[in-house]
């Protein structure tokens, strides 16, 4: 079965390069890095350069001081200098889902290709400073080994000089990985591994926002609301919610280059590892479905793992680790990925904390009767919502949680009125004492829809009250799961 990689928009349009269909194994991932890169290196990162480039996107250029050349051409150069997707420039910072990155002083294996104005790009590394290389389950002598055997199948050995040179780095390193671990520099992993990994900046405060493009098919909004739930539930602080006014967009666009499922690119402040913003992309280039239909890729599933990265989770890299949610590629008809699992729950948990379980609710009290105007004759105050976020899982029979933000919101008699499938002409209306965080200028409702279709939500000051000019709508389908 065909699998594949979620990458970067943005560097792929630049390099007009990336085409990464792959098997589901390690090995054939090796094999196919090894027989389509223009070059193969390995040696210390000596130089990282960010700048913005001539798109406006933030890339960086990279000095390499070769310990050793597994692939190229005839010469064996000292250095060499490529470029990567993605970096810093002064207190902003940009990172792309599985871009490279590069730090200096480092150790690494890295894969190269020639972008189309001839100069070199990374397309993989793997940091040779843990003594193991944790994406094969392997020592650095035998992913070197195996290296070679798939070059002289292509009929490219290694040169016997460049082989030699190849072991002395790779003694050299280990022996630097030695002392660094005796010093406590490095954090060997000799337990059970961690499934998850971290993109390094995360977001400071515990509401994050998206808005849903236009370009979005309506059928994508209830799969990507439970995908947002999935990371709302996981016991932390954290909540996604849609709004209108988010810069956080999520699209549906073309991204070039096959085998990109989808993208997220995190802006971030690099003096507090603060994200700012992110944008995630749907490939338009392929076919989607929302229920489980094998010859298309799920919305849901890609968009559980997109939002991982968006809230700053990366791709666990140990083997073992391949059921997560958070790991690297999908197949067609794949669902699993709707939910997360152990180790991505492991990875929310450990950045953005534990919250306690809810308490049962209180005990419902009568309704009182409509507020009476505190001057005689005279209306209560029409209220005004600047926006309305809403999260939960957008099907039938489901909790849906209303925000409402405004003003002119009267504490004692404020009512949510939401019309739509099941609700009566008056519409289903939300009293002040089911309303939660209720104050002038904000108040939270929780509406179970009782069938599907296009929703408006309005607010009034009590059931004599005028309703507000603004009205807020959302659609809510049966979402089919397995």
């Amino acid at each position: 079965m065909k699998r594949y990689l979620f990458l970067p928009q943005a560097a792929c349009a630049f390099f007009a390069l990336c085409s990464f269909g792959f098997a589901a194994t390690k090995e054939i991932d090796l094999k196919r890095d090894v027989r389509t890169a223009k070059a193969v290196v390995m040696g210390d990162v000596d130089r990282v350069y960010s700048y913005y480039g001539e798109d406006g996107e933030i890339y960086s250029d990279v000095t390499l001081r070769i310990g050793a050349t597994l692939k190229q051409g005839p010469e064996a150069p000292s250095s060499l200098s490529f470029t990567a997707p993605g970096g810093e420039v002064g207190d902003v910072g940009v990172l792309f889902s599985t871009a490279p990155h590069f730090d200096a002083g480092e150790p690494v294996l890295v894969f190269l290709d020639e972008a189309a104005n001839g100069s070199l790009v990374a397309t993989a590394k793997y940091a040779m400073n843990q003594g193991r290389v944790a994406e094969f389950d392997l020592s650095l002598l035998e992913l070197l080994l195996q290296i070679r055997q798939e070059l002289r199948e292509i009929d490219q050995p290694i040169r016997d000089s460049e082989w030699e040179r190849s072991s002395s780095f790779l003694s050299r390193t280990l022996l630097r990985v030695g002392r660094l671990s005796a010093s406590g520099e490095i954090s060997r992993n000799l337990g059970t591994p961690q499934c998850y990994a971290f993109m390094g900046p995360k977001w400071r405060t515990s509401a994050v926002t998206y808005k849903l493009d236009a370009s979005l098919p309506a059928n994508f909004l209830p799969a990507i609301a439970s995908s947002v739930a999935s990371w709302n539930t996981a016991g932390t602080p954290l909540r996604l919610n849609v709004n209108p006014f988010s810069a956080n967009v999520i699209s549906l666009g073309y991204i070039a280059g096959s085998g990109i499922l989808g993208q997220t690119r995190v802006s971030y402040i690099p003096s507090t590892q603060t994200i700012v913003s992110f944008n995630l992309v749907f490939n338009r280039s392929f076919t989607w479905g929302t229920a489980d239909e094998t010859n298309k890729f799920d919305v849901q599933s890609v968009g559980t793992h997109e939002f991982g990265h968006s809230i700053g989770l990366d791709h666990p890299s140990d083997s073992s680790c391949s059921e997560q949610t958070m790991w690297a590629s999908a197949a067609m008809g794949e669902l699993k990925k709707r939910s997360i699992e152990a180790g991505d729950t492991a990875g929310i948990l450990s950045v953005y904390g534990a919250v306690a379980a809810p308490s049962a609710p209180p005990p419902s009290t009568p309704v009182p009767p409509p507020s009476a105007p505190s001057t005689p004759g005279q209306a209560p105050p029409t209220p005004s919502f600047g926006a309305m976020s809403i999260s939960g899982v957008m099907a039938s029979s489901q909790p849906i949680t209303l925000q409402a933000t405004g003003t002119n919101f009267v504490t004692t008699s404020l009512q949510f009125v939401i019309r739509g499938a099941g609700c009566a002409t008056s519409g289903c209306v939300i009293t002040t004492p089911s309303l939660q965080g209720l104050s002038a200028t904000s108040a939270t409702a929780v509406f179970v829809p009782r069938g599907g279709g296009a929703f408006t939500v309005t607010l009034r000051n009590s059931s004599v009250g005028t309703q507000s000019d603004s009205a807020f709508r959302f659609t809510v389908a049966v979402v089919q799961r397995r």
